[in-house]
């Protein structure tokens, strides 16, 4: 019998009487385009007053000193000597860049904003957009979604997530190397029992599956198969695939990128905590903001510049094929604190980078209250017959990017201004 996972997809699972059965959730044809989606998420809560959120107009919001309002390539920021990067990232790529402000989290406690800002909303059975794009790759993506860093919420789709871990936990774990951290000690098997034993763990696994009542129950166990036949292959490409921890943010989206190039993943999720792992939850001495995104837009050059260099699985350039997504779960208040912070605010900016973004132009806005402003979806512009912004939106597009129609998990529309094909 081909005990690999694509041996198994193919031909079906078989029962213990010989006969073939072909499982509806494995090998069947997936709607999602050859679109891949790197995901960089800043927790924490940045000021979109720093770079996004020019208010030069406004006698409420409170701005750092020695700003200026700058333009480049479509998109107009906030300009200043402290972060050179910023200017250096929008002159480079600011035309396939698109930056949506303005939407809302609708919350200021972290947990709900996170869930929010992920799923659209607060209820603890929705998937993550990276987990249900990844839900929709093909059976030889053998880590759907590579999981590094960052918020994950799934129901559904958890057995789309592979959660390298920011340590280099997975591959600890794939060689066996992580037992030796344990308290107990442990003699691994020769190979040749290891096999059998593989082999026994699969073949129950697919008897469970075969045997559960269909429903949430055949949904999980059949979630367990494909993931024991994964972790098969894993092993066996661990040697050639890197999955190191990696220390920077561009060390750590490389190992997505390579996941991208060896055909093998769809979506990545990776965090950036800022400089020195600071975090951007800036209660006091905001300057810190600015030396994080100057360290996220040098990040995010970095990562651009290696996707320029890189190929996907079949060849053709990584760049026609990945869209990047940059987000924060919420923003901060427009008036600095005692303490020369911010606090929460519901209202925040991201970045749509890449394929099938309609680049160099900012959608939305912001009032001279820091709150967003109705904006019309097919053309960007902040419109009173408009619609206000929220997680929501920014998720219905990710969807249609990804050729998932948004109706089928959502109540929202897509920012079709945004979109290359709306």
């Amino acid at each position: 019998m081909d005990w690999s996972r694509r041996g198994v997809i193919q031909g079906g699972l078989a029962t213990a009487g010989g006969l073939w059965i072909p499982n509806p959730t494995w090998g069947a044809p997936r709607t999602g385009s050859e679109r891949k989606f790197l995901f960089i998420f800043c927790p924490g809560g940045w000021d979109q007053s720093v770079v996004f959120a020019p208010a030069f107009d406004s006698d409420i919001i409170e701005t750092e000193d020695g700003i200026t309002q700058a333009e480049l390539n479509g998109i107009t920021f906030v300009n200043s000597l402290e972060r050179p990067s910023v200017a250096s990232f929008f002159q480079d790529w600011g035309t396939r860049t698109c930056l949506i402000n303005g939407f809302e989290s609708r919350s200021v406690a972290h947990d709900v904003c996170l869930r929010l800002a992920m799923t659209g909303t607060t209820q603890p059975n929705g998937d993550d957009w990276a987990a249900l794009i990844a839900n929709e790759a093909g059976p030889e993506s053998l880590m759907p979604l590579v999981h590094i860093s960052g918020p994950s919420y799934t129901f559904d789709c958890g057995e789309s997530v592979v959660r390298v871990g920011s340590s280099g936990q997975l591959p600890n774990l794939l060689d066996g190397s992580a037992l030796e951290f344990s308290d107990t000690e442990v003699t691994l098997p020769e190979a040749a029992i290891q096999a059998i034993e593989d082999q026994a763990v699969v073949s129950q696994a697919e008897l469970r599956a075969l045997a559960a009542a269909k429903g949430r129950a055949q949904l999980i166990l059949s979630g367990a198969m494909d993931a024991e036949l994964r972790l098969g292959e894993l092993q066996e490409m661990s040697d050639s695939l890197d999955l190191g921890s990696g220390e920077t943010l561009v060390e750590r989206a490389q190992i997505i990128l390579d996941c991208f190039s060896s055909g093998v993943a769809r979506c990545g999720m990776v965090a950036y905590d800022g400089i020195m792992e600071l975090g951007w939850d800036t209660h006091a001495s905001n300057q810190i903001q600015s030396q994080h995104f100057d360290g996220l837009f040098g990040g995010l050059s970095g990562i651009l510049s290696a996707v320029e260099n890189a190929t996907d699985a079949n060849g053709a350039p990584l760049a026609d094929s990945l869209t990047v997504v940059v987000l924060s779960e919420m923003g901060r208040y427009p008036q600095f604190n005692t303490r020369g912070g911010r606090e929460h605010w519901t209202y925040t900016s991201g970045l749509l980078i890449g394929s099938g973004v309609r680049g160099g132009q900012v959608i939305g806005g912001y009032d001279n209250y820091a709150a967003g402003q109705p904006t019309n979806l097919d053309t960007g512009q902040v419109d009173d017959s408009g619609e206000y912004l929220v997680t929501g939106h920014i998720g219905a597009t990710l969807l249609s990017l990804a050729d998932i129609d948004p109706a089928e998990h959502l109540s929202f529309d897509p920012i079709r201004a945004a979109l290359v094909d709306p």
